[in-house]
Parts: C-alpha cells; sequence; structure tokens
C-alpha cells in the first residue's frame, strides 16, 4: 500500500502533467474530427442537391485525403499515447535497485519460437499477435515480456479459438537448473490436453504427489522429467506464492469498476509455467486490453494508469519471486 501510495504522488507530480499535454492533443483531433464530419455532411448534400457524376468524383478525391489525414492523426496520437506514459510508469518501478535496465518497445513483441519453446502451448498459432515489449534485470534474472493474443483453427469446425491472450514472460538464469518442470492452470482443460501430451512425448510425466501445497494441487497440474527433483525447481514458497498470485488476479477482476474495453467472460484466470535448464517462462492471462487511450472521453483518470502499473507491478512481484528462489 506503501508503494502504492508512492505511485500516486509520483503521478500527480509526473504523469498527469504528460496525460494534460496529451488530453490537449485529443481535444484537437476531436474539434478536427467534428469539423471534418460537417464539411462532409454538407459536401453530401451538395452533392445530392447537384447530381453531377463529375463535381461528385472532383469533391471526393479532397474528401478521401482529408479523411486519411484524421486518420492519421488519430493513429499518430494512439501511437505516441503508450510509450509516453509507460516510460514514465518504468522509471518509477525501476526506483529499487533490484529492478534495473527497464527497457519498453510498444510494437515489439516476444518472438513466436520464444513462445514455443515454452513447451505451455502445443499450437501451430497461424494468429500471432503482440505488443508492449518490455525487457530488462530483476536481482540476478534477466526477463522480457509482452503481451500477446494467439488463436488456432478450431479441430473438426471452422473458425479459430483462443489459445492464449494476456502477459507473456520469458526469463534466463546465469547457471543451469536440472530437469524440467512444467506448469498447467486446472481450468484449461482443452488446452492443456494437448500441451501435456506433447511434453510426454518429451519425457515429461505427472508429479501432482510430489505437491506439498494443497491450494497450489486444486488450482495447478504439475509435469516434470524424469530425475526432476520437483521440490527444488519448483518450492513450496513459490507454489504458495503462485497461488496468491492468481487469487490477487480473481480479487482485481471482482473489484473492477472501470473498462477500457469490458473483459469477455469466455476463459478463466490462469497462470501457466515452465522451468527447463536456465529457461523460465510464464504467461498470464489477461481479457482487457490495457492502457489503450479513449479517443472520444477524456484520459484524465488515475484509475486508469493505476490499473496498469499494478498489473505490470504484479508481472514484476512474480519475477522478483523467482529470483529469490534461485
Amino acid at each position: 500500500m506503501d508503494r502504492l501510495n508512492e505511485f500516486r504522488k509520483y503521478y500527480n507530480h509526473t504523469i498527469y502533467p504528460a496525460l494534460r499535454r496529451l488530453e490537449r492533443r485529443r481535444l484537437k483531433l476531436i474539434m478536427l474530427f467534428i469539423a471534418s464530419t460537417v464539411l462532409v455532411l454538407t459536401t453530401l448534400l451538395l452533392e445530392i442537391l447537384i447530381n453531377n457524376l463529375l463535381i461528385t468524383l472532383l469533391l471526393a478525391v479532397p474528401l478521401f485525403l482529408y479523411g486519411s489525414y484524421i486518420y492519421f492523426r488519430i493513429k499518430k496520437f494512439i501511437r505516441s499515447y503508450k510509450p509516453r506514459i509507460m516510460n514514465l510508469i518504468l522509471d518509477f518501478m525501476q526506483e529499487p535497485i533490484y529492478y534495473s535496465d527497464l527497457h519498453y518497445e510498444a510494437a515489439k513483441s516476444i518472438p513466436k519460437d520464444v513462445f514455443f519453446s515454452s513447451r505451455l502451448f502445443d499450437t501451430k498459432a497461424p494468429v500471432y499477435r503482440g505488443e508492449d515489449y518490455i525487457k530488462g534485470k530483476i536481482g540476478e534474472l534477466e526477463f522480457e515480456l509482452s503481451e500477446l493474443f494467439v488463436e488456432e483453427e478450431k479441430p473438426l469446425a471452422t473458425g479459430m479459438r483462443r489459445v492464449f491472450k494476456g502477459v507473456f514472460v520469458h526469463g534466463r538464469l546465469n547457471f543451469d537448473l536440472d530437469g524440467a518442470v512444467l506448469v498447467w492452470p486446472r481450468n484449461f482443460k482443452q488446452l492443456n490436453v494437448k500441451a501435456i501430451k506433447a511434453a510426454t512425448l518429451h519425457g515429461a510425466f505427472n508429479q501432482d504427489y510430489e505437491i506439498l501445497t494443497e491450494s497450489f494441487k486444486e488450482a495447478f497440474t504439475t509435469y516434470a522429467t524424469e530425475n526432476t527433483h520437483v521440490a527444488e525447481l519448483l518450492p513450496e514458497n513459490l507454489q504458495r506464492a503462485m497461488v496468491h498470485y492468481l487469487a490477487t488476479l480473481k480479487k482485481k477482476d471482482e473489484l473492477y469498476q472501470f473498462h477500457t474495453k469490458p473483459p469477455k467472460p469466455s476463459q478463466p484466470r490462469a497462470i501457466f509455467l515452465s522451468i527447463l535448464s536456465n529457461h523460465i517462462f510464464l504467461a498470464i492471462s489477461e481479457e482487457r486490453d490495457l492502457l489503450e487511450p479513449y479517443i472520444l472521453r477524456s484520459n484524465l483518470s488515475f484509475d486508469l494508469i493505476r490499473d496498469y502499473y499494478e498489473q505490470i507491478d504484479l508481472v514484476f512481484q512474480i519475477i522478483e519471486d523467482m529470483d529469490r528462489t534461485y
């Protein structure tokens, strides 16, 4: 809570002035949009009254160019909003000495081959999109993360189905761990079946009997390769931490009072984890598109910024627990 209070002070002194400048740009866009709408309606009315094909074509060209200009201005505003605010948030989060080298790129994402190498999802992923790439170091653990949206074709049916939407994290240790552990949420059974079958082909088998934390066993199923000491790669403190973070995510959804885009209740909250040699992969589902700016209403809201800060802070806390564990 103290950290959140510090963030509120930082918001008031640093982020809010930046939001005010962006808000002035947004209002100019709204005025430009209103003026363009009036111009288009007036032109359409004029075309109807004149009823001349040549004049209609001549008017269509500048209208198209003007519409393209408005669209370009709006896209430019959206593209500049998130990097400006996100970099300010990361500047605040980099204050602890064990957070370092934090870097953000709006259009970049975790590469597809890194996603596949986690072995958490068995899919060809014909639809694979990502954004909001962050890399850095927490303690001794180097990491990269981004938001991902992954879909695959439905088996025996037309259309696509969701594989994963949320934050995907890849961490790299500076030493190797013996064995491999893969953890899937029990409430993603349909997708887990394919991934578990693929994992067993690589020599993994169920190790739920080695899990001593009952709440973890209820929420997750654990697989590991032969001769893996599960208690070392997945100790009880980490098990309890994952249960705590999952409960925190669910509680945040229950308390969520505002929406940039309302979350779809199509899939429950979930956390996926795999530890393979010196690589750690973490996937945290998230239905909402966070920190997307409004165009037709004000973005001057601490709650909007706080929600994204808390989401990233939660991910960083999990990475921090990983660093302390290994």
